[in-house]
């Protein structure tokens, strides 16, 4: 069974960036936590293209895709991400033999695999909004320095549509789930 995403955000200047609207598959777990040496993340399925496509592990940071997790964990150059990245123990090749990730084919022109600017841009932030959790088709804000999205009701204060792009104030909501997050937005 597919199911059909598409959300919509707005980015900090204030310009509307339409998101990606593809059929994925439903898996039964979306997200796993994930380790290499001592970096930590978590694996969002939805997001997992190949090693060196969709930034698809989020960690406190920042998104990233297999490849660029294995460079921050500081593993060796030749090191396999398959190998080297580990769910609960098990190599991430485990969850790929079991069918929980699909790594898609070279020639795949998804928006994952053969992204436009505007889909790269979204891969930076999250999917979802920081306060509330849900993922739904309200516009979420994006933050410019850290990956964290909010709707606009959620966050703190309200970002409202006439706001954007007059004012410059730090964003609460982003501040508070990340200390050292303290970008000011152009709202």
């Amino acid at each position: 069974m597919a199911a059909l995403i598409q959300t919509s955000r707005v980015s900090i200047s204030g310009e509307a960036v339409k998101r990606r609207t593809e059929q994925q598959p439903e898996v039964a777990r979306k997200v796993f936590r994930v380790t290499c040496r001592g970096a930590a993340g978590t694996l969002h399925a939805k997001r997992f293209s190949s090693g060196t496509c969709g930034k698809s592990i989020r960690t406190e940071t920042s998104w990233m895709t297999p490849v660029e997790f294995l460079k921050v964990a500081l593993c060796p150059a030749d090191a396999s991400w398959r190998k080297e990245i580990r769910c609960e123990e098990e190599p991430l090749s485990a969850l790929i033999e079991a069918n929980h990730l699909r790594i898609h084919s070279l020639l795949c022109d998804c928006s994952l695999c053969k992204p436009d600017d505007t889909e790269l841009e979204n891969q930076k932030n999250d999917d979802e909004c920081g306060v509330c959790r849900r993922e739904d088709e309200d516009e979420l804000v994006m933050c410019d320095d850290c990956p964290r999205s909010f709707h606009k009701k959620c966050h703190l204060p309200h970002v409202e549509d006439v706001n954007l792009g007059l004012i410059s104030l730090i964003l609460f909501s982003c501040a508070a789930a990340s200390p050292a997050c303290t970008a000011e937005w152009e709202l």
